[in-house]
């Protein structure tokens, strides 16, 4: 019965995702994950090491879990940790997942084997309604690409990972 349920999930995930082209951009039966902020960092948050030091910028992400169900979220460390997954970049329409391991760009999602293998990965439960909050500290791009973020989210531990991406955001020095 169980695999009924997720199954049924993964194939209206899978239709989502294959209408967008290949990336949902934020929406999901578990979870939508959204951009709430973008900052340029404070001296306070980041001072300057060198005059060669890049521009720092902080991002606030908001995941919201469905009101009808709970959803398990991908996170390093304890509760209230960032969560795992990818920081993707658009430009000229090629959309790029960064691989920190690697450190090279892919045109296509790492994948969750890696990011759940790593030490102190853990599962953590959220419950209906909740929402789960986060920043991150980036560097101010090189190039006007476009980010977004991923993260992964399950709806029990019998069901497969499902990789949510954030809406695009641009880093804009106004």
């Amino acid at each position: 019965m169980k695999y009924k349920r997720c199954m049924s999930f993964s194939l209206v995930f899978v239709a989502i995702t294959s209408f967008l082209g290949g990336i949902s951009v934020g929406q999901s039966p578990l979870a939508h994950l959204k951009v709430t902020s973008t900052r340029r960092a404070t001296e306070t948050e980041q001072p300057r090491m060198s005059a060669y030091t890049a521009e720092k910028w902080i991002v606030r992400f908001r995941l919201e879990i469905s009101a009808d169900q709970g959803a398990y979220l991908l996170v390093l460390g304890p509760k209230g940790s960032t969560p795992l997954g990818y920081a993707l970049e658009r430009l000229s329409g090629n959309i790029v997942w960064q691989d920190t391991v690697t450190g090279r760009g892919r045109p296509e999602s790492p994948g969750i084997a890696r990011l759940a293998n790593e030490p102190g990965a853990r599962w953590i439960f959220l419950p209906p309604s909740a929402a789960y909050e986060w920043e991150i500290v980036t560097e101010y791009p090189e190039t006007q690409a476009d980010k977004s973020r991923s993260v992964f989210v399950r709806k029990d531990m019998t069901c497969a990972a499902t990789e949510v991406v954030s809406p695009w955001y641009s880093l804009d020095r106004r």
